[in-house]
């Protein structure tokens, strides 16, 4: 984690967004026929992110050694959040 990847090695080579992408149009049919959810949706998404950029911002404030490891578990912490509250 000391250096950020960029691009399809980061997801995976690519197999993350190819999964996502197959969906688009399914996606778009969606939010066409379901405007006002799908907005409330973004910007609940738009929330979270900030929270996470929140979140960033402090880890980044630990000293270097010990940054990586605080990273992880927090990453940890909220995929298992996602799998409780989503499964």
């Amino acid at each position: 984690m000391t250096e950020k990847s960029k691009g399809p090695d980061r997801l995976g080579d690519g197999k993350t967004a190819k999964i996502v992408l197959s969906f688009q149009g399914e996606l778009k049919s969606i939010k066409e026929t379901q405007p006002e959810l799908a907005a409330r949706i973004d910007i609940f998404n738009n929330q979270a992110r900030e929270k996470m950029q929140q979140i960033k911002d402090q880890i980044n404030r630990f000293p270097d050694k010990h940054r990586e490891l605080v990273s992880i578990l927090v990453i940890n912490g909220c995929h298992k959040m996602a799998d409780e509250v989503f499964l």
